[in-house]
Parts: structure tokens; C-alpha cells; sequence
């Protein structure tokens, strides 16, 4: 079974860079932009699942933490290849810590990458291989999908898997998902100027199209392209209803105007904030959906979700199921399993019957 290494901290990577600048006897600024990034760049480390791992469910708790010195703009997964889905509401900002559930694993390897991306612009990935599979048979290509993740498909011999193994031709590795190969320099058709009101223009010999000045009838405001106004402000103009605020229409010739709070809202000092609700009762909150029982607050307070469910125990602040005997491989190790009451992990005891524990390995006998 693979397992993770640890990124390098920023005092290892400082330590490196400014070594090869000396060996080398550059200028302590050559290549300045690309140190920095390195410098700068957040670390993501992915502690469970490990690599390698065997899941019985086409689900996965996936837990980690992102180091970094910025506050992140971003923070997405992607499973396969596909489209990337944000956890960035799952990341706690003081522990530094994400959690969520990767869902839609296929039969064999799922590559989950997760990507962070700070308010500065430099991102840092990690990456983690599971293995989804049903069953005691041994998977062959037939089960797997390889093709859908740009793979070729190795058959395993005997009773061993089969695996998704090196990209296929015409696509390269980037981050653990195998992503078509570039065949020369981006043309206009790549782009998608026109998405961001941008024309676009096509690159000299050898280079790159790119994204030009704004579109006809659109202005730069802070490097947006935003549409240029044609007369008086009207309501559908203004976002009066993101500041919690009515909207009234002027007269003719005349911009139209925020005006009072909206139902529910008070002004408070010229800002339109939220009355005060009702306590959350356990109606209100999803407990269940983190594996948690819920427990009703005292008068006037909040209801909260309190210790993880019968047959879950809390690691890194997240509900996980017990191991059972199917997730684990005492069979493998030629051991018996001892399922847990509820309240623990299954666990590999002795060795089955024909075999003898030699220090610590359970062999034939005879």
C-alpha cells in the first residue's frame, strides 16, 4: 500500500532555492516571479483516505489540511478528471483543516485532487489513489473504466486487480489526471474572450492568441469588462436585494433608487441587517447528514449537534464509520476477523485453521 509523503514547509523550500541560486552562482533575483510562486504557493496535504486504499462504497470521506500564509480564494476537488465541485465552505480557516465526501467513485483507481488557490493567485495541489470495488472477485478491465479517465487498462494476473495505468496517446499527466496534450499555441478558438466582453487576438508565429480590450459597448472598471450605461438607472440595473433594500423607480429621465429594508431587515446606522430569528431547533439543522445526534437548546437558545451517531467514532472532528470486517483484509494476512460491537473497529485475530503465527506472520503449516 502506497503512502503519502509530506510536503516540504517553507522553511525546506526557502532553504533549497537559496541553495541552487548559490551553487549555481546566479543573481539572487534571476527568476524572482518563479521563486516567489514557489515560495508562496499553499501546501495541500490529503491524510485520509491514503493511496492505495480499498473502499467497498462508491463514496469516500476524504480529510486534509491546506498550510498556507494567505487567506484562499479557492478551494476545489475533482474526481477523475471532471468537473471541479468547491469544499470551500468545508475548510476551517484556524485549523486549517477540509473535509467532505467524494461521491460517484467508478469500479477500480479514482484519482481525487484537491486544488488551493489563494487570494494572491499561487495554488498548491495534492492528490490521493482509492480503490473502489465490490465484491471478493479480483477486477478486470471489463469493470473498470480507464478509458473515461484518458488510461490505458493493465489486467492483473491471478487474483490480483486489474489496474488504470499510463495515460493514453495523445494525452500527458498533470496532477494525477491525464489531460489531452497541447499540439501547438492557443488560437482564438481556444479562448474564451468573448465570455469576459473581450475581443481577442491572434498571436504571432509560435505564440499564444490572447484576450484584448474590451468589446463595443463595454468599458474596463478594475480589469472587468462591464456593459457601459445607455440612460437612467432602472431597478434591474441596481442590486438593491443585495443590500437587503427595496427598489424604487425614478421619474422620467431620472435614476431609479435603493429605498427601505426589506421585510424581515432594520436599519441599522444606514445598513439593512436581519431581524433576530427564532432559535435553530434540531428541525432546522441537518445533524443526521453529519452522523451526529442533535440536542435541543434552552430556552432561547439554539439547538446543536452534539457526539457522532451509534456506529460512528470522531476522527479529525468528522463522523466515520466503524470498520467491519469488510473493509478490512485479514483474509489476506490469512487471519480470522473479529467484527466490533458498535462502539469499535473490527479487528484481524488469530491465524485461520492450516496456519501458524511465526513471529507475527501467519504461515502454512507444515
Amino acid at each position: 500500500m502506497l503512502s503519502l509523503q509530506p510536503s516540504p514547509s517553507l522553511h525546506q523550500r526557502s532553504t533549497w532555492v537559496l541553495a541552487l541560486l548559490a551553487v549555481a552562482g546566479l543573481s539572487f533575483f534571476t527568476g524572482c516571479d518563479e521563486i516567489r510562486r514557489f515560495l508562496n504557493s499553499p501546501i495541500v496535504e490529503i491524510t485520509a483516505p491514503r493511496s492505495g486504499d480499498v473502499v467497498a462504497e462508491p463514496s469516500v470521506e476524504v480529510i486534509g489540511t491546506v498550510s498556507t500564509g494567505s487567506d484562499l480564494a479557492e478551494l476545489v476537488f475533482t474526481l477523475n478528471g471532471g468537473e471541479p465541485t468547491s469544499i470551500l465552505d468545508t475548510y476551517d480557516v484556524v485549523q486549517g483543516r477540509f473535509a467532505f465526501t467524494a461521491e460517484g467513485l467508478v469500479l477500480g483507481n479514482n484519482v481525487i485532487v484537491v486544488r488551493a488557490t489563494t487570494v494572491d493567485e499561487y495554488f498548491g495541489v495534492g492528490s490521493v489513489t482509492v480503490v473502489y470495488r465490490v465484491g471478493p472477485d479480483p477486477l478486470r478491465c471489463a469493470d473498470l473504466s480507464c478509458g473515461d479517465q484518458n488510461r490505458a487498462c493493465i489486467e492483473g494476473e491471478g487474483q490480483n486487480d486489474a489496474t488504470c495505468g499510463a495515460c493514453l496517446e495523445g494525452f500527458v499527466e498533470d496532477g494525477g489526471v491525464c489531460v489531452e496534450e497541447t499540439t501547438g499555441p492557443l488560437t482564438c478558438a481556444d479562448l474564451a474572450c468573448g465570455d469576459e466582453n473581450r475581443a481577442c487576438e491572434e498571436g504571432d508565429e509560435g505564440e499564444d492568441a490572447a484576450c484584448g480590450a474590451c468589446l463595443e459597448g463595454f468599458s474596463d472598471e478594475e480589469g472587468v469588462c462591464v456593459e457601459e450605461a445607455t440612460g437612467p438607472l432602472t431597478c434591474e440595473d441596481l442590486a438593491c436585494g443585495d443590500e437587503n433594500r427595496a427598489c424604487e423607480e425614478g421619474d422620467e429621465g431620472e435614476d431609479a433608487a435603493c429605498d427601505a429594508c426589506l421585510e424581515g431587515f432594520t436599519d441599522e446606522e444606514g445598513v439593512c441587517v436581519e431581524d433576530p430569528a427564532a432559535p435553530l431547533t434540531c428541525d432546522d439543522l441537518a445533524c443526521e447528514d453529519d452522523d451526529r445526534a442533535c440536542i435541543e437548546g434552552d430556552e432561547g437558545e439554539d439547538a446543536i449537534c452534539g457526539d457522532c451517531l451509534e456506529g460512528f467514532t470522531e476522527i479529525e472532528e468528522v463522523c466515520v464509520p466503524f470498520l467491519t470486517c469488510a473493509d478490512l483484509t485479514c483474509a489476506d494476512d490469512n487471519r480470522e476477523c473479529t467484527e466490533g460491537d458498535g462502539s469499535a473497529d473490527a479487528v484481524c485475530g488469530g491465524c485461520l485453521p492450516g496456519f501458524v503465527d511465526d513471529q507475527g506472520v501467519c504461515v502454512e503449516e507444515g
